[in-house]
């Protein structure tokens, strides 16, 4: 009788998390830094989309596709160009293993 291997598909996801890091504040215009972490490691080429919510733009303005490095990393740079508070939102819309996830950070922005 000879070795048999049976394989079942998995239907269940892996929870990922993603953090964000922003400044508490930053002057209009200048370019402001934020970076994130996506966990855990995701393959390598997946990215997350980054968007800025303003008074202007309170449904979102996108951004752009951010690449994440091998280790989880992102970050992705903003000069909002008028004064006032900015909501910040990262997204990974998942893959066949991982479930989508989302992290928020708000900057106040000065005139000054």
């Amino acid at each position: 009788m000879g070795l048999r291997f049976h394989s079942l598909p998995v239907t269940t996801t892996v929870q990922t998390a993603l953090t964000l890091d922003a400044p508490a504040t930053s002057r209009k215009g200048r370019t402001l830094t934020l970076t994130g972490t996506l966990t855990p490691g995701i393959a390598p080429g997946a990215t997350v989309t980054v968007s800025r919510h303003d008074a202007t733009n309170p449904e979102g303005v996108t951004l752009g596709a951010v690449p994440v490095a091998a280790d989880g990393t992102f970050t992705a740079t903003d000069a909002p160009a008028k004064p006032g508070e900015v909501r910040y939102v990262v997204a990974y819309g998942g893959d066949h293993w991982h479930a989508a996830s989302s992290a928020e950070a708000t900057v106040h922005i000065t005139r000054n």
